[in-house]
């Protein structure tokens, strides 16, 4: 009965030591920092009929500290859209409901 947590330990933490590295950085060059960006469509989903695409884009910047350790930022910014195929009455007036929305967004990590 007291073999079975060091069974349980041994199975669990040598696989996870068997991919650890251990001492010196890797001897393969590595770039230190990363930038990505792009585009795409965005879509507004709620209780409008009929949702229009807008477009958003992204941009992200990553710094490596060590092997395994980055921290970076992305910044997000685009815009969404929606109307109303039919108008509504409010207080005897037709009113065609419709939506633009800006958003932006910005996000810290770190990653290991």
């Amino acid at each position: 009965m007291r073999k079975l947590p060091l069974i349980a330990v041994l199975c669990f933490a040598l696989p996870f030591l068997g991919y650890s590295q251990f001492g010196n950085e890797s001897p393969v060059p590595y770039f230190r920092y990363s930038v990505t960006g792009g585009l795409g469509p965005a879509l507004l989903y709620g209780d409008l009929n009929k949702q229009q695409i807008g477009g958003a884009l992204y941009l992200r910047g990553d710094y490596f500290i060590t092997h395994g350790l980055s921290i970076g930022l992305e910044l997000q910014e685009g815009v969404l859209r929606g109307v109303d195929k039919d108008s509504t009455v409010v207080d005897s007036i037709n009113v065609l409901r419709k939506t633009t929305n800006f958003f932006h967004a910005a996000v810290l990590a770190v990653n290991f």
